[in-house]
């Protein structure tokens, strides 16, 4: 299972790398760092909330890996789940947003190129 979602995830990879790196105007997410966030003000935020999914990178320690075995402490890799939420023609535009849900419930921080190390 763990492989069937890892290939839906890179199918949507641009230049092989998700498109919230390699081409973040398209991304559904925008990555800021706690530090960006916690400088802009609520309109900014909201002006970014109305376009994207917000990803603070530093905010969590990572816990876990991205493998099949810290997937396996979100729950069953087998059992369905029902999402609830409002309907968005973004998420089905966007291949990047299963992985980044994944990863900000496992508390990865995320860093852009220009932050990595």
């Amino acid at each position: 299972m763990f492989k069937v979602i890892h290939n839906a995830v890179i199918a949507g990879y641009k230049d092989g790398r998700p498109l919230w790196m390699a081409c973040p105007e398209e991304s559904a997410f925008r990555i800021l760092s706690k530090q960006e966030f916690e400088s802009k003000s609520d309109q900014e935020i909201q002006a970014i909330f109305r376009r994207k999914h917000v990803v603070i990178h530093d905010q969590f320690e990572p816990t876990l890996a991205f493998d099949e075995k810290g997937l396996k402490t979100l729950g069953d890799l087998y059992k369905s789940v029902t999402i609830h939420g409002v309907y968005s023609e973004m998420s089905l535009l966007c291949s990047d947003i299963l992985i980044m849900r994944q990863i900000t419930q496992l508390k990865i921080p995320l860093k852009p190129n220009h932050l990595a190390t």
